[in-house]
């Protein structure tokens, strides 16, 4: 049993036909039926094949031609780190400003010790 999941509900991967379908998981008490397509959404014409980035930020311009600028491919695992480093960034930003989930504020050390 393959299962997939979606904040539209929990289906199971039914390969009996011509073509893999999704049907409502049996234990999930309400999924809805949008979440059957998303098996279509891999085939479309519009979607990614391959990660991009935005060829200004790989060269640092520090998001200067957003808007502007060209898409170039990047391998998998450089998308990963790309995303990984964002995230990353942001849950520190928070966690300094402590707004991070179950975070505290890190303040500057006392000068006389207490």
């Amino acid at each position: 049993m393959h299962l997939f999941a979606s904040h539209f509900g929990c289906y199971e991967v039914d390969y009996h036909g011509a073509q893999p379908v999704l049907v409502p998981f049996r234990k999930d008490p309400k999924p809805l039926v949008v979440g059957q397509s998303y098996l279509e959404l891999a085939q479309d014409q519009a979607r990614l094949r391959r990660p991009l980035a935005r060829k200004g930020r790989l060269a640092g311009d520090g998001g200067g031609a957003r808007g502007d600028d060209e898409f170039v491919e990047i391998t998998s695992d450089a998308a990963v780190d790309r995303v990984a480093g964002l995230e990353t960034a942001v849950f520190l930003r928070a966690l300094i400003a402590g707004q991070a989930p179950g975070a505290f504020t890190i303040r500057k050390p006392i000068a006389n010790g207490s």
